[in-house]
């Protein structure tokens, strides 16, 4: 196993619909080195992790050596489980996918690959991802689309997720540079991105190589469009600004950028208290939003408006119809 140069590490939980999919994109890979592949299904209730043992079953001996399905009998969570394939890993190189997600590209591997290993101090490579809504791809901005190369303060400051998960190609000392705390922090793959970059610098391939799912059944966009009093939003957020606190130690270099990072989490977990109908606590939380980088530009009308109790809740009820005509407008006076 020595020769293994990448290993390609995959999670899931309740993803029976698209594990297939997930499955078919990495043993589509085109490479001149040796990869593996490790697998932990999350004690899914329903039919995924046999789906995951009927694919391995029509699979070729020489793909079958390849893979490693740890114990599902467990549910840990999507932080532990990645950390589990992790060590159980022997590549220089880790990549990852979750099961509801999908790679594109059958040179994907090689591309990030040789992309690494030809450039001193790179220590995570990746790319954008199409989006899937209901089986229709789009394409979309993401942040690592910003600069070729990423610092770690860019990667704490990002507006939204920086970078698709399952674009994640990074050395295998993270297993080091992750602290203690990571199997309980919330939105664990912004903290494998801000860590996987410390050990160097994260760079971007533009090419989609990837599909990121939306709306899929038990993905966090599924969750949040469910929430529908602002509960999930509201714990999450919060303990996401415990979690960056943490940050501050790790990184002084970079307090500026967690500041705005905390000043976005506020916003976000301010909307679920709109969305719950505690205009208080929205208030206490947007007041401690203020920052010299807004979110968007709603996060900045909200703050001039946190005063307003009634203007606040009439604009929050609008916000999907405001966002929409934001978006036709610039369709129409950008062509």
């Amino acid at each position: 196993m020595s020769d293994i140069k990448v290993s390609v590490c995959i999670i899931s939980y309740n993803q029976q619909n698209y594990i297939q999919q997930c499955l078919d994109g990495v043993f589509s890979q085109k490479t001149n080195f040796e990869f593996e592949v490790i697998i932990r299904d999350d004690c899914s209730t329903d039919k995924t992790h046999l789906t995951i043992m009927e694919y391995i079953s029509r699979l070729d001996d020489v793909k079958k050596s390849k893979i490693t399905v740890l114990d599902s009998t467990t549910n840990i969570g999507a932080n532990e489980n990645f950390l589990e394939t992790f060590k159980a890993s022997v590549g220089q190189w880790l990549a990852i996918c979750e099961g509801d997600d999908y790679w594109c590209d059958e040179e994907k591997l090689q591309k990030q690959y040789d992309y690494a290993i030809s450039r001193s101090g790179c220590s995570l490579v990746v790319h954008p991802a199409l989006v899937s809504e209901n089986n229709v791809l789009s394409k979309t901005s993401w942040a690592c689309m910003n600069k070729a190369i990423n610092q770690v303060g860019d990667v704490i400051r990002a507006k939204g997720q920086f970078s698709p998960t399952g674009s994640y190609f990074f050395k295998r000392e993270i297993l080091n540079a992750l602290p203690l705390w990571f199997s309980t922090a919330p939105v664990g793959d912004y903290y494998m991105e801000i860590f996987a970059t410390s050990l160097g610098a994260c760079h971007t391939i533009p090419d989609a190589m990837s599909v990121y799912r939306i709306n899929s059944s038990g993905s966090w966009s599924d969750l949040l469009k469910k929430d529908i009093n602002g509960q999930r939003i509201i714990n999450t957020y919060l303990s996401q600004l415990d979690y960056l606190d943490k940050l501050i130690d790790l990184f002084p270099a970079c307090i500026d950028d967690i500041k705005i990072k905390k000043a976005h989490a506020q916003y976000a977990a301010a909307m679920g208290y709109l969305a719950n109908g505690d205009y208080n606590n929205f208030k206490l939380l947007i007041d401690k939003s203020y920052t010299k980088d807004w979110y968007d530009k709603m996060h900045f009308a909200f703050y001039l408006s946190r005063n307003n109790r009634l203007f606040s809740m009439l604009m929050f009820r609008l916000k999907p119809t405001i966002k929409s005509v934001v978006m036709w407008g610039r369709s129409v006076f950008n062509k």
